[in-house]
């Protein structure tokens, strides 16, 4: 390719360079399948791994694919750049099929750059709501919508060719823990079984804190943990593993969007019941943490008037920065918390 800039690069170099230096497109299956001038267009397919414990694409997972869209079109005049805000609507729960998410520049000013990001789903889906299974859906469907403002860094350009891999690159995902394995029997909620825990809506507070994390495919895949809980409010750590951080071994701040949201929807939970995220806005303040640090979470309640209720949360490094904040609109449905009472084999 030469000694080109990005901005030299033509759009098949840019798009080659950013599946290649990009941790998401590598290990995740996030790939850049059409790029060009302000516009970015990525395609994911929908995988088990990505739901939540209600069977439905994650919101975190939703969040990132808008942040990783959108950072891709700012960048594709050659640009560099850093998120500062990231508002987000949750339009319907999907289960399998192909993601694609669609990013174009709705502003590019010198001080800011505007991105508005559409996630659709191709496919097979699941509905939102306690009835979902008995309606239809059209085949692309939109599941949500966002809108990311980044800050331009000045005098800094995207250099090409991709230096040598980073030795710290992984070339597969790790996997931090395996996920739980659980005996055939499933007991119901509420049915007296000697020796067995009760539901999450009967136990105390350490016996949901377990339960949260039983139930959480990001917190097996990727080592994050609830570290305590109670009403209303939730505390997570998090690692930094080599496949969350970017060619320069600093975090991607898409992680601190997946970290962030479902730690502030746990303590929504907290009554025993689902609930599902309406509207999130997450404000990024200095989202840099380099490889091998620890991420620390705390949330809680700020409203709650049925059907909705508002939580807010922020992300600290190990130096006591705060390095994210984010809150989120929760809609309160009515079906009771049925994890399984049977613990991991």
């Amino acid at each position: 390719m030469g000694n080109l800039s990005f901005a030299q690069a033509d759009f098949p170099q840019k798009m080659a360079w950013l599946n290649e230096a990009d941790n998401f497109a590598r290990l995740y299956g996030i790939r850049l399948v059409e790029y060009a001038a302000d516009y970015a267009c990525l395609e994911m397919q929908l995988t088990p791994m990505y739901l939540n414990s209600q069977g439905r694409l994650h919101g975190s997972w939703q969040a990132a694919l808008i942040m990783i869209a959108a950072g891709k079109a700012a960048r594709s005049r050659g640009q560099q750049v850093r998120p500062c805000k990231l508002n987000m609507n949750y339009h319907h729960g999907v289960q399998e099929g192909l993601l694609r998410v669609l990013a174009r520049v709705k502003q590019y000013g010198p001080n800011l750059i505007t991105c508005d990001v559409e996630v659709h789903c191709q496919g097979d889906h699941s509905l939102n709501g306690d009835h979902a299974n008995t309606q239809e859906v059209r085949e692309d469907i939109l599941v949500a919508s966002g809108r990311v403002d980044f800050l331009p860094l000045p005098n800094l350009t995207i250099a090409l060719p991709l230096p040598a891999r980073p030795d710290f690159f992984p070339t597969e995902r790790i996997q931090a823990r395996p996920l739980p394995v659980y005996p055939p029997e499933r007991a119901d909620l509420h049915a007296e079984v000697p020796g067995l825990r009760p539901c999450f809506m009967d136990s105390d507070w350490p016996g949901k804190r377990d339960y949260m994390n039983e139930n959480e495919n990001f917190y097996y895949n990727e080592d994050m943990r609830v570290t305590e809980y109670g009403p209303g409010h939730a505390k997570a750590e998090m690692p930094v593993l080599p496949q969350h951080v970017g060619a320069d071994g600093w975090l991607d701040p898409a992680w601190l969007a997946i970290f962030l949201d479902p730690l502030i929807g746990k303590p929504c939970l907290h009554t025993g019941h689902f609930c599902v995220t309406a509207q999130s806005s997450i404000t990024f303040f200095e989202p840099k943490a380099p490889m091998r640090s620890r991420l620390f979470g705390e949330a809680g309640e700020l409203s709650r008037k049925p059907p909705f209720a508002v939580y807010a949360g922020s992300v600290w490094n190990e130096q006591g920065e705060e390095l994210a904040y984010g809150v989120c609109t929760m809609y309160l449905r009515s079906t009771e918390i049925n994890f399984r009472r049977e613990r991991p084999l």
